[in-house]
Parts: C-alpha cells; sequence; structure tokens
C-alpha cells in the first residue's frame, strides 16, 4: 500500500542540496510514490540512508551532520531549524536523540507532527518554526484533523509548559503581522523536538545501532523488537500500565475518532478528572496508545531538567 495515501504530500527538498545524502532525502523520506504492502516495497535501504547514528558510529553528531539530514518545503524552515538547533542544543541533548532518526522533515502541510518508523524519519509542523509574519503565511491553516474529536464529550483538556508561573506559549494574532522571537521558537519547538524523539528512541534505542543490517530498510530492522513486543513502551506497559478502562475508552475517541457512546458522554468534568487522577498518566494523551503514554512521560521529564514544568487540567 502506498505510505502516504490520502495524505497531501509536500514538494519539499533537501535543506544543503550538496549534503552527502541530499540526493536521497526526498525520495526515501516524503516521497508519494513510497509504497510497502508487505510483500513488495521500495522503500530505502539503510545503505542508500542509514540512520544518523550509525553515520558517526555512535558519536554525538555534529549540528552540520543533522543539517545535512533535514527536507523542507520552504528554505526559511531550514534556516529557522539550523538556528534553533544552534541556540537550544548547545549541551547535544537533542542531536544525541536524532542519532535514532534517518532525517527531520519540515513541511508546510505536516500536520499534526509525527515520528513514522517505515521511514526512521520525524515529520515536523512548521507552525513550530516561524519567525517571520510572511513565513508564517507559508504554513497550511487547517486544523489538526483530531481537533473535532469527542466533540460530544462534557469536558475539554488544557496544557501548558510553565517557566517559574508563566506559560511559555504566546498567542500572535495572524491579523496583527507580528513578528516572533528566538526564544518564543525555542519554547514552541522544544517539547516537540522531544516528544517525537522519545518516539524514535522507543523504536530504535542506543543499544540497537550496533546490531542494524544496512542491506534492510529502517523498518525492516525496526519490525522483529517491535513484533516482538520488545520496544521500552512494551516494557512500561507491562510494569506501569494505565489500569483505567474507562480512560482507556474516551482516549479512543478523543485521539482516534471513535464514536462516543450515550455512558461517555454522560460523564461530568468532574467525573473524568477523578477516573484520571487515579491513574498515574501525566496527560490523557497517554491514553491514545501505550506508544504514547511513554513519548509524554519522558518528554515531560526532560523538560523538567530544564526548569520547565507541565500543568495539564
Amino acid at each position: 500500500a502506498a505510505l502516504w495515501r490520502g495524505e497531501h504530500v509536500s514538494r519539499v527538498h533537501a535543506y544543503r542540496p550538496a549534503a552527502p545524502y541530499a540526493a536521497v532525502l526526498q525520495r526515501c523520506v516524503y516521497d508519494a510514490s513510497l509504497r510497502d504492502d508487505g510483500v513488495t516495497s521500495n522503500l530505502c535501504p539503510l545503505s542508500q540512508l542509514p540512520f544518523l547514528g550509525q553515520q558517526t558510529g555512535g558519536a554525538l553528531p555534529s549540528v552540520e551532520q543533522v543539517l545535512d539530514r533535514l527536507v523542507v518545503s520552504h528554505d526559511w524552515m531550514g534556516r529557522n531549524f539550523e538556528e534553533f538547533l544552534r541556540d537550544h542544543d548547545t549541551d547535544g541533548h537533542l542531536r544525541r536523540m536524532l542519532m535514532s532518526t534517518t532525517a527531520i522533515v519540515i513541511g508546510a502541510q505536516v500536520r499534526p507532527s509525527f515520528y513514522y518508523a517505515a521511514t526512521g524519519a520525524i515529520y515536523l509542523d512548521a507552525e513550530n518554526f516561524w519567525r517571520l509574519p510572511e513565513e508564517r503565511d507559508t504554513v497550511n491553516e487547517a486544523p489538526d484533523f483530531r481537533s473535532n474529536f469527542g466533540s460530544t464529550l462534557q469536558y475539554r483538556t488544557l496544557w501548558r509548559y510553565v517557566r517559574g508561573n508563566t506559560s511559555l506559549f504566546e498567542f500572535f494574532d495572524p491579523r496583527l503581522r507580528a513578528s516572533r522571537g528566538r526564544v518564543s521558537v525555542q519554547d514552541e519547538a522544544g517539547w516537540l523536538m522531544l516528544h517525537e524523539l522519545a518516539h524514535a528512541l522507543d523504536f530504535l534505542p542506543p543499544s540497537a545501532y550496533g546490531s542494524l543490517d544496512s542491506s534492510r530498510t529502517a523498518w525492516a530492522n525496526i519490525a522483529p523488537r517491535f513484533q516482538a513486543g520488545l520496544l521500552t513502551s512494551d516494557f512500561v506497559a507491562a510494569n506501569r500500565p494505565l489500569t483505567s478502562g474507562v480512560m482507556a475508552g474516551l482516549g479512543q475517541v478523543r485521539f482516534l475518532g471513535a464514536m462516543a457512546t450515550g455512558e461517555q458522554e454522560a460523564y461530568t468534568p468532574a467525573l473524568v478528572a477523578g477516573f484520571f487522577a487515579a491513574d498515574v498518566a501525566t496527560d490523557d494523551y497517554a491514553y491514545a496508545s501505550r506508544r504514547e503514554d511513554t513519548a509524554m512521560a519522558l518528554e515531560e521529564f526532560l523538560m523538567s531538567r530544564r526548569g520547565l514544568r507541565r500543568d495539564f487540567a
């Protein structure tokens, strides 16, 4: 089946056209012709586009090596991502996590952001990286397709990161044509990077770098661990399971588009708060899947290491 069936695939290009993998980046990670039906596949083997950790032999990648893996729909995305990486990743924690990816795609049509084990790449919504109103103009304004899920339920959830007691996030009214500073972009993009890279590390931990088979695709290398239930998220689910069946059902409605039952529609916010508080999730997105439970926990933990705390209500 086509990897991107039903999706609007942006026209993209390598941010650095002279980079070692520039000629294959777009074709290997964001091409409408990519297919894999379990029998035949035109996905790229790692000999054509290896994981970053393979290229560096497990050593910390340089900023230049990361930028050589960057795919964008507009050049400003590459410039702003480069600025973000040089400003925000002085200790190398993001570059170290990026070793479990083959590429970074930033596109005007990517929404929501996601990690894709089929290609080993992360795909980031360009909304998180704009600095100038002219840049913002090029980004798709369509809401996340999940935004109306659960609209018949009686409750909504709110979340934010805070520095001290002040929210990291600022509202920029598009009608005012305002610019956004470097720190605002760091605040918008930092948590997102941690979340998607948490997924990448879940599917390909550093302990697996040495056993990768370059004649096979990213997914062909990952699939045996996935199918055997050997991902970190599998161990988390076994040892620290979420236990609320009610919240699991609501997660199917809110994040996966299931139709709410009459019983679910009758739950008041106070009742849902009680169901949630009795469990060990950090956010109700954890009930979308065990992968999201682990990614949310790691994202929040790593943000807290930087003195940024997450509020959820």
